[in-house]
């Protein structure tokens, strides 16, 4: 069985991380996670304070029983542009 690594990012004067990727490997997910941490503005063009990256029990404890759903929806949306 794998587990997914999830790249969160924070903005500045953001509340929550952002999930921005999802990768089964720690590796990709750290390529990942310093390319989103270097290159990944917001709709104001600031890039991200902080980076994080979660495997997906850390993410429901820290976030509850629905964090890795909203994180697909937060990769989903920044896929789309939403």
């Amino acid at each position: 069985m794998t587990e997914d690594f999830y790249v969160q990012v924070r903005y500045p004067g953001g509340r929550r991380w952002v999930a921005v990727a999802v990768s089964e490997d720690r590796r990709l997910a750290a390529s990942l996670a310093a390319a989103a941490y270097q290159n990944l503005a917001d709709e104001r063009g600031r890039t991200p304070t902080g980076v994080r990256i979660l495997r997906a029990r850390e993410l429901e404890i820290d976030g509850g029983p629905d964090a890795v759903a909203k994180d697909a929806r937060d990769i989903a949306d920044a896929a789309t542009g939403s």
